[in-house]
């Protein structure tokens, strides 16, 4: 089309043509143009500015380039976009904020990008939805094309398909037809292509197959042969032509074939695919064959199967599954099967034709028969009863007529099956076949079956794709950094110093530290810092500016300020890279501090970029004047300061003090007492506890204060030194004074020697009668000589023997009056003899010495003496002590003598004893020796070491009273001992006969008669040696009964008692009759009396009298004595009974013996001249008078006894009785199996080595072969060296034992398992079970499963150079210990084995045997071990001198490269010191270390272990802690002078605790409680170790306004104040500390940032300090409270854990205001209504209520933006309205409330905007937002016009003439319940109904709806209309109306305009395109102009 361009000229109204070079000129304009906005918005999203900000700092970038990329993204794809304002994120202080922010303004971009992703996908996804819905309609479109071609044929098929079974009614009676009409719903005809695949199944070449069949004895000259190879040859041509596809295989009998076919293409089911068949195949029978039949498989599975069946007969089972597309087997109901081909009699005549047929038998379905078939249904088998072959033979055809694939007579061989359900099974029957063919198909050989037609499915119309609303926002994040700025002072060393005290023209430097600039900060072009120096410090510019070498530094001398400018260079590295870190290198200044007593206090402004200051925090340092100490003798000015002092004089302190600090000061003096005295006062208001004595004193700036205490020096000082400092604290400095030391006086000394020597033997043993020299040391320290008195009271157990020095005894008391210089010694001697017996008794001794100034006590010495043997008698294998006891005769009695080594030295000692009377020797231990009636024993005794020797004697039988008496005698080569003497009486039993009837006849021991009677008679005598009543009771003989007693005796329970006074030396007989019961059978009777007389208890004698015996049958397994009567016998196991017969009658006899052999078993043989005879053996024997005679016999248990039981009973007859002999009794049975299997498998592992805490599982398999069902209990004691894991089959374990009680039927089975874990500590022993199955007839035991492990190798330990083993035997300090390791390789291989040792701790290496390396404290040995060998090696160390008490405890290892092994651990204990523990008091918690609280009660605990090989009488003493009293003591502990005291007796190697328990003063304030307690055992004297407690001074907690110091605890705080906490921790632990404090950030706050270097994470700020013991430490942390707390306190509290204790500081809590409050009522009401419906044109009041919780009172403006949707209508309480914003400005009281109101009216048109509302309020003080709130309104019912068939609005589209539109209307109900809603929509013009859905009723042009519509849900309806054909250019217009009951709306008006008849265009329009031109350039240079950008802050 040809266009032309006209340009107006405006100035005469005329048009010209436009020149080609304006039109030039148009398009390089329009280019231009469009150029500019490209590259305008490619580049406007990236372009930024950045500037240092005065207040903020300075700017950092975070890379948006993804962010960018995302945006371009979804632009490329067509998703709208937008740019929103950049977000301020505010200011970062430190790294962690910069790196949290960065992270933040990441995550912002990340989720940008992820959101902007996200729409992008949408738009993808919707374009994606949209083009699959487009290419699924052009599917639909044509599948609905299909679908109606289909439907078409369908109905022809139908029709055609009733035709043909209405035909089928003509002829039900025809032959070839079925007699009845059916049709065929199974397609299964031909699959030439079909897959074919056999399992369970060989494939056979023709070769292969061949020769197999040969291999069976067929061949050539065999029929059956000729008819396989015509068959395996499959020639084309012939019916047997095999194609590529067949498969040979061979089906075997009772075996499962399966041949699937897949890639089926022809076959359906009631239409539906077949897409695989399963045919399997079972022989079931076969005769000529062995088992196996030769089959070929067609590819074909219609064609099926071939098979030869050699002339005999065969059966194969068929089961067929047919599988649709999902492979689920697919419903087979009525379809038809065609079975045809079924001939009989069909071989050539020169084979028995006649008996050849084919069958199909056992069909699952339903046989149809064919009208003249010869095929006939047999009850589920079909086939011809008559030859179908021969004409001839009866035949209607020959065969070759009708047995054809196209024979229109094929139904004379066929019949019909019907199939029911999803499975086709029959079996295919040969009988007297060669080459037998089944086929198995739908080609039913039935005349004219109709196939069914299949309806087609309709296709299913897609749904259109709802696309959500796609649209993605952006923007840019803005961040600043503040640097953190801090200033650090520190000494010549680089120690950080603030605060602290430092010495005039100390080297003091100031370091100017500035945190470094994140990556992304701005460019740097200025860095200065200005340090105003403190006035007195002296800068060393030189140092100062070698140590800042990148700065330019400039000294104002007038001003005293420095400046540090950062150099260009310098600048350039900073900058060099702006998206890395930039480190800021710290200015240094190095100066000196040049006054006395000053405080220098200096901090230093950063500026950067000439714009941003940041001033740091102070720091400061001090130069002091120390404090002076002084001492004093006690109220005088006389100094004695190094001078020596006396017990209990008194010493005045004075500490003077003088304030250097530049300030006023409150100073704390401290003075603890000097140890070894006690206070006596303090002056200037000092006060004592606990020790310590303490000034509080404020002292002015530039004054002095001395302060002063007087003590007194303990009397018992002894030479200690008494030595004295004070501290001195005074807020500033904290200060030790000088120590002053002054000297005591010593005690004297006393020592001990064996006399005539100078041996000191201080704790040794003495003997008795030697001499001992006691030396008494006095040394004169008073200052002045001395006359001194010396005495010394003589040890007990001694006498006097000498005194030299001039020394005097009277009265047993030795004294020395002897003249001492001043600073001079004397000693002083006197002897004594120890007493002869002493035995044992200690010999102690003590002097005085009185010099006129003190009274001493010397320390006391102490010597143990030697100990007698002793003598003990025992009962005889017991360790019951029997001294003085009564024995019996023949009673066994065992003496022991114990010898005690006191002598001091290892002796040989001989240890006589001679028998005691009336006992005979037995036995004697310990290698004694018996001759001459005297044991004899030579031992070798250790020093201080025990023997005990044993021997055993018996007591006469006939001792009859007499005593036994016994003293052992002792000779050690130093004494000769003779022990005490034991002593045991004997008394004389009473005596008891038995007498024949009324006879005196003593028939003791002879023979009886059943039914005799028997007289027992008892005498007593009595032997006590004073007259006595007797008791004499005597239990009646088992198989008697009672007949009478004399002597008063009565008959109760069976038991005859007699109460009889006996005289002194007289004797007693009591009698009673009794009658032997009949049936006593060889039982004996025997009877035994019993007398107590009150002194003895004794037995009688028993009396024993046999009774006649029945015969006895014992069964025993052959060839043993073993008697197995009862027990499990075995098939084929031999059995031999004996029968015992005893002749009772009194006479000799002649007896015959018979047995029958019992069932389940052969005779053998027999013994003693039996003879068997029918089943029974027989003996006839002579026996003597009281003679037994024993035969026996052999019989063999059959091999088929299957657990029939064997019983035996034999007969005897003896001419005078005949008797039955026992019944014998032996079950069999099968025994129950075990196993045992690696765990988790089935491997049997019986006999195999196992591994340490390897699992095992045991199965025990149980056969019930008893005849009947049981409940059996099977029961398996756990292998001992195995842990139980778990148990199977309802098995549970008790007491080790796994027990499971299973139900069994008659000879059935069943297996229990059970798990273990073999032991970890094994070592070798191997694991062994047996089970154990009781059933109830028999008890089993399974066999035994045994599997061996593998054995750990074994430490020992000898005394070194010994082979003395001392595993458990205490060690000494200096001992060598030789260590030596065994091992044996059980790994069933050679070896290399590495043995490791660690040396034991307290040990050092000697030396290591057999190639033993020590490295690290490691010997380690490499060694090659045999199999099944073992080695030894070997190392010695050396016990550490100081070992104390400490275990040598020694472990080795050994890796065999298969196990790896630690040895048994030694042990060896050593000697130990005494142990101090304190606990809280009442409990057993071990606090030691552990802080302790005031007023708490401590137990201090001292253990005590006598190592020192005798008893000992230990002392021990314990002096109470400072800072406490005295509470109590146990164990007979004393207290006197704040010492407890207690003496104890403490055996040898036994402990002893004793315990007191102090209460903590009140005042302690920190100071420790220690102790120490004292042990002395004669031997040593031991301190134990100290304890310590420290306790508390809590740390503090304050809170301030920001930078202030003005603690503001519990008073109101703002939003969006910073507060600073302080914590304030002093260490009062006693050690120098790491502390760590830690506080959570409050809650409602933010962290700002932290001092101290404490780190804040996770909302918790953390500082780890070093505090110096007694010293204390202040952290302190910021944080901004929240702008929205809104009246939430804000509340802290502190932790602090100084590794000792854990504490909470007290909390701090502060207030905060409370957010206004705003509410909506329902106008003129005080209902509220936030959150609910309000209603258009309804009118709402609000209230807005705020409460003044400033703290004082306040002019409060509160002001409200209407509500978008809303109209103003009135306010209350003054508020007034301006630009739709309502003020009040109202006066509120402090602590007091005000509300305000105003009302506003809905719009009409809101339609579902909801209408929200938020006020504000300032104070003055804080500016708030109230809540806000929220009230929805009704939505307007939607109207929506779509284009028929679709959901595409097309409002406002044109439509077409005669098109299909569909109108919906949308109603959601709104109203807050369920409404009956009536929408009613008037019929559009220009238009005609078509349909309405939901119900809708169409009526004089209206279409109307009602329907019952649910609160909240949504309602919708359509209808249909048809534009007219002669629309041309109206709009259809369309509006429905809605009525909910509420609201009656009218939707909204959709429009769709027709086209007009089209008619020519105007050609152009120049004015037009003009005003877009304009409007193009304008637009363009507004877009130039608004580039401009300017920078955040104007240079």
């Amino acid at each position: 089309m040809k266009v032309n361009i006209t340009l107006t000229d405006l100035t005469n109204g005329r048009r010209r043509p436009m020149g080609p070079n304006i039109k030039a000129a148009s398009k390089r304009l329009f280019t231009i143009v469009l150029s500019f906005l490209v590259l305008f918005s490619t580049m406007a999203p990236t372009l930024q500015a950045f500037a240092t900000d005065s207040t903020k700092g300075i700017e950092t970038k975070v890379d948006r380039t993804e962010l960018d990329n995302a945006v371009q993204s979804a632009k490329d794809v067509g998703v709208p976009i937008q740019k929103d304002s950049d977000l301020d994120m505010g200011v970062a202080t430190t790294k962690s904020e910069v790196d949290a922010k960065v992270a933040e303004i990441k995550q912002d971009y990340e989720n940008q990008i992820k959101a902007i992703k996200a729409e992008i996908e949408k738009k993808k996804e919707c374009d994606k939805k949209q083009k699959e819905y487009e290419e699924k309609l052009a599917k639909y479109n044509q599948e609905l094309e299909k679908y109606n071609k289909d439907m078409e044929k369908y109905k022809k098929e139908v029709l055609a398909y009733n035709q043909a079974i209405a035909e089928l009614e003509n002829h039900l009676h025809e032959d070839g037809y079925l007699s009845q009409p059916i049709g065929q719903s199974l397609v299964f005809k031909s699959e030439p292509n079909a897959t074919v695949s056999i399992s369970n199944g060989t494939v056979y070449s023709e070769k292969q197959l061949d020769s197999l069949v040969r291999s069976w004895g067929f061949g050539p000259g065999d029929w059956g042969y000729a008819y396989f190879e015509q068959l395996n040859k499959g020639l084309p041509g012939t019916p047997q032509h095999l194609v590529s596809g067949d498969l040979r295989t061979v089906f075997e009998l009772g075996k499962t074939t399966t041949v699937t076919y897949t890639n089926l293409q022809n076959s359906t089911m009631n239409g539906k695919k077949i897409a695989k068949v399963v045919f399997k195949y079972t022989v079931k029978n076969t005769t000529r064959l062995p088992g196996k039949v030769p089959v070929f498989i067609k590819q074909d599975p219609t064609a099926t199967i071939w098979y030869t069946a050699f002339f005999g007969d065969t059966t194969i089972g068929v089961d067929v599954q047919f599988f649709d597309e999902d492979d689920k087997p697919m419903a087979l109901d009525g379809a038809l099967l065609s079975f045809a081909s079924l001939n009989r009699g069909d071989l050539p005549k020169y084979f028995n034709y006649n008996n050849s047929i084919e069958k199909v038998q056992n069909f699952n379905g339903q046989f149809m028969e064919i009208n003249g078939s010869t095929i006939k249904n047999h009850s589920g088998s079909a086939y011809s009863d008559t030859n179908n072959a021969y004409l001839e033979d009866g035949s209607r055809f020959e065969r070759d007529v009708w047995d054809t694939e196209t024979s229109e007579y094929s139904w004379y061989g066929a019949i019909v099956g019907k199939v029911i359900g999803k499975r086709i099974s029959y079996d295919m029957t040969g009988v007297y076949k060669g080459n037998v063919w089944f086929s198995l198909n739908s080609n039913i050989r039935a005349k004219n079956i109709p196939v069914k037609p299949i309806k087609p499915v309709p296709p299913v119309a897609p749904t259109p794709p709802q696309c959500p609303n796609i649209q993605a926002n952006y923007h840019y994040d803005i961040l600043y950094y503040q640097p953190a700025v801090e200033k650090k002072v520190t000494d010549d060393n680089n120690s950080d110093i603030n605060n602290n005290t430092v010495l005039k023209d100390s080297v003091v430097k100031f370091i100017l530290n500035v945190a470094d600039l994140p990556a992304g900060h701005e460019k740097i072009d200025s860095l200065v810092f200005t340090d105003k120096l403190p006035t007195g410090y002296k800068a060393d510019l030189v140092t100062t500016k070698q140590s800042s070498p990148d700065y330019d530094v400039n000294y104002d001398e007038g001003t005293n300020v420095i400046t540090f400018s950062a150099k260009s260079d310098y600048l350039n590295t900073i900058n060099a890279d702006l998206n890395t870190a930039a480190k800021i290198t710290a200015p240094v200044v190095v100066g000196k501090v040049t006054k006395v007593g000053v405080t220098y206090k200096n901090d230093f402004t950063l500026t950067i970029n000439n714009d941003y200051s940041v001033k740091s925090k102070p720091v400061k340092v001090h130069t002091p004047t120390e404090p002076k100490k002084e001492v004093f003798k006690g109220g005088t000015t006389t100094k004695i300061d190094g001078k020596r002092v006396e017990p209990e004089q008194e010493l005045t302190y004075a500490i003077t003090y003088t304030n250097t600090t530049g300030k006023d000061v409150n100073a704390t003096i401290t003075d603890k007492l000097p140890k070894h005295t006690s206070f006596v006062s303090a002056e200037n208001g000092g006060t004592e506890s606990g020790g310590v004595v303490t000034w509080n004193v404020a002292v002015a700036k530039d004054k002095s204060v001395t302060v002063k205490f007087t003590v007194k020096v303990d009397k018992n000082v002894n030479g200690a030194p008494i030595d004295n400092v004070a501290k001195v604290n005074d807020g500033v400095n904290e200060f030790d004074t000088n120590e002053t030391h002054n000297p005591t006086p010593t005690e004297p000394k006393k020592e001990v020697f064996k006399g005539g020597t100078t041996t000191k033997i201080d704790g040794k043993l003495v003997q008795p009668e030697e001499e001992l020299t006691y030396a008494i040391t006095y040394k004169n320290t008073t200052g002045n000589d001395v006359n001194a008195t010396i005495t010394d009271k003589l040890p007990k157990h001694t006498s006097f023997v000498s005194a030299d020095n001039g020394g005097t005894e009277s009265g047993g008391v030795v004294t020395w009056n002897v003249a001492v210089a001043k600073d001079q010694s004397i000693t002083v001697k006197f002897t004594v003899k120890v007493d002869k017996d002493v035995n044992g008794a200690p010999v102690d001794n003590i002097a005085k010495v009185n010099d006129g100034v003190n009274d001493y006590d010397t320390n006391e010495t102490h010597n143990p003496t030697p100990t007698e043997p002793k003598k003990e008698v025992f009962k005889g294998g017991t360790t019951t002590n029997i001294d003085g006891k009564r024995v019996e005769p023949g009673q066994e009695l065992t003496y022991a003598i114990t010898y005690k080594n006191t002598t001091g030295k290892d002796v040989n000692a001989t240890i006589t004893d001679k028998l005691p009377k009336h006992t005979s020797f037995v036995s004697a231990e310990n290698g004694g020796t018996e001759s001459g009636g005297t044991v004899t024993w030579n031992v070798t005794v250790a020093k201080d070491k025990s023997v005990t020797v044993k021997f055993t004697v018996k007591v006469d039988a006939n001792v009859n009273g007499a005593p036994i008496d016994n003293v052992a005698k002792v000779n050690d080569g130093v004494n000769d001992y003779k022990t005490n003497e034991t002593h045991n009486p004997t008394s004389t039993e009473p005596k008891k006969e038995v007498f024949k009837g009324s006879t005196t006849t003593n028939i003791d021991g002879k023979r009886v008669e059943p039914g005799q009677e028997l007289t027992y008679a008892i005498t007593y005598e009595n032997t006590t040696g004073k007259d006595v009543n007797a008791t004499i009771t005597d239990k009646i003989p088992a198989h008697t009964k009672f007949v009478s007693a004399e002597n008063g005796g009565t008959e109760s329970g069976g038991v005859v008692t007699w109460n009889v006074a006996v005289a002194k030396d007289k004797s007693i007989t009591v009698k009673f009759v009794v009658k032997v019961d009949e049936d006593v059978n060889g039982a004996p009777i025997d009877n035994t009396a019993k007398v107590n007389d009150g002194v003895n208890e004794y037995k009688t004698n028993e009396t024993h009298n046999p009774t006649p015996t029945e015969p006895k049958k014992e069964v025993f397994k052959g060839g043993t004595t073993t008697n197995i009567d009862g027990k499990l016998v075995q098939p084929e196991e031999e059995l031999t009974y004996a029968i015992t017969y005893t002749n009772t009658t009194g006479k000799d006899v002649n007896a015959t013996i018979t047995d029958k052999i019992p069932a389940h078993t052969t005779f053998v043989s027999a013994e003693n001249g039996g003879t068997e005879s029918g089943g029974t053996v027989t003996w006839n024997v002579a026996v003597a008078k009281d003679k037994s005679v024993t035969v026996k016999f052999t019989v063999k248990v059959d091999k088929n006894v299957n657990g029939a039981p064997i019983d035996n009973v034999a007969k005897v007859n003896d001419g005078t009785n005949s008797y039955n002999t026992n019944e014998t009794h032996n079950p069999t049975g099968t025994e129950p199996k075990k196993e045992v299997f690696k765990g988790g498998t089935t491997t049997n592992i019986d006999g195999k080595r196992v591994e340490p805490e390897q699992e095992l599982t045991y199965a025990i398999t149980y056969k019930n072969t008893t005849g009947k069902d049981v409940n059996a209990t099977i029961t398996d004691k756990m292998p001992a060296h195995t842990k139980f894991v778990s148990a199977e089959n309802g098995g549970a374990e008790a007491g080790g034992v796994v027990t499971w009680n299973v139900a069994v039927a008659k000879d059935q089975s069943v297996t229990v398992k059970f798990t273990v874990k073999v032991d970890k500590n094994v070592n070798g022993a191997p694991i062994d079970n047996v089970a154990k199955v009781n059933d109830g007839v028999n008890e089993y035991k399974t066999n035994e499963t045994h599997n061996p492990t593998p054995t750990e190798p074994k430490k020992e330990v000898f005394k070194g150079g010994t082979t003395t083993k001392i595993d458990g035997k205490v060690v000494q300090p200096e001992e060598e210990l030789t260590y030596e390791i065994t091992y044996k390789n059980t790994t069933g291989n050679d070896v290399n084995a590495t043995i490791t040792d660690k040396i034991p701790a307290h040990t050092s290496f000697v030396s290591a045997e057999n190639g033993g390396t020590e490295s690290g404290g490691v010997v380690k040995w490499t060694v090659a071990v045999a199999k099944d060998q073992s080695i030894t090696v070997k190392f010695t160390v050396k016990v550490d001198a100081n070992v104390n008490g400490a275990p040598i405890d020694n472990i080795a290892k050994v890796n065999d490269g298969v196990n790896d092994y630690k040895t048994n651990e030694t042990h060896n204990p050593t000697s130990t010191e005494p142990k101090k523990e304190v606990f809280k008091g009442g409990t057993t918690t071990k606090i030691d270390g552990k802080l302790v609280q005031p007023e708490e009660e401590l137990t201090y605990a001292i253990t005590y272990k006598n190592t020192t090989g005798n008893d000992v009488n230990a002392t021990i003493t314990d002096k109470i802690p400072a800072h406490t009293k005295f509470v109590s003591a146990d164990n007979g502990g004393t207290e006197s002078g704040g010492v407890v005291t207690w003496n104890v007796a403490v055996a040898k190697d036994k402990s002893v605790t004793v315990k007191f328990t102090v209460k903590v003063d009140a005042n302690v304030n920190g100071a420790p409680i220690d102790n120490i307690a004292r042990v002395n055992d004669g031997v040593n004297e031991f301190d134990t170790n100290e304890t310590h407690n420290p306790t508390p001074t809590e740390p503090k907690k304050e809170v301030f306004k920001g930078s202030t110091t003005t603690n503001i605890d519990g008073k109101l705080v703002q939003p969006e104040e910073e507060l600073t906490y302080a914590i304030t921790y002093k260490n009062t632990t006693g050690n120098d500390v790491n502390a760590t404090i830690t506080d959570k950030i409050p809650a409602h706050t933010k962290f700002v940032s932290a001092d101290n270097g404490g780190a804040e994470s996770g909302g918790v700020v953390t500082w780890n300090v070093a505090v110096a013991k007694d010293k204390s430490i202040t952290v302190k942390f910021t944080v901004k409270v929240d702008a929205n707390v809104n009246g939430a306190p804000i509340d802290n509290v502190a932790k602090v854990n100084d590794g000792v204790n854990e504490y909470k500081t007290n909390e701090t809590h502060n207030p905060t205001p409370t957010e206004p409050k705003k509410e909506v009522f329902k106008g003129g009401t005080t209902t509220k209504i936030d959150g609910k419906l309000v209603q258009p044109e309804e009118e709402l009041t609000y209230e807005i209520t705020y409460k003044n919780t400033t703290g004082k009172d306040v002019n409060a403006t509160i002001t409200d933006k209407l509500p978008a949707h809303t109209s103003f209508v009135s306010a209350e309480n003054g508020g007034r309205e301006s630009g739709r914003v309502v003020t009040w400005n109202v006066p509120v009281a402090k602590d007091q409330s005000v509300t305000v109101k105003f009302t506003v009216k809905v719009n009409k048109d809101v339609n579902g905007a909801p209408i929200d509302n938020i006020a504000r309020v300032n104070d003055g003080t804080n500016s708030y937002d109230t809540n806000e709130t929220h009230n929805p309104t009704p939505t307007e019912p939607k109207k929506e016009v779509f284009k028929f068939g679709t959901t595409t609005n097309i409002d406002g589209k044109v439509v077409q003439p005669d098109q299909k539109l569909t109108y919906q209307i949308t109603y959601k109900n709104t109203t807050g319940e369920e409404r009956d809603v009536t929408i009613t929509d008037k019929l559009p013009a220009h238009t005609s109904f078509v349909s309405a859905d939901n119900g809708g009723k169409f009526a004089n042009g209206k279409i109307t709806w009602t329907a019952k519509v649910a609160d909240g849900q949504t309602l919708k309806v359509t209808f249909t209309v048809k534009v007219d054909k002669n629309v041309n250019g109206e709009i259809l217009k369309n509006t429905a109306i809605v009525n909910d009951g509420v609201n009656d709306f009218n939707t909204n008006t959709v429009k769709n305009p027709t086209p007009k008849v089209p008619k020519n265009p105007d050609t152009g329009d120049f004015n037009n395109i003009m005003l877009l031109l304009l409007m193009l350039l304008g637009s363009s240079g507004a877009l130039v102009s608004g580039m401009a950008i300017k920078r955040r802050r104007e240079e």
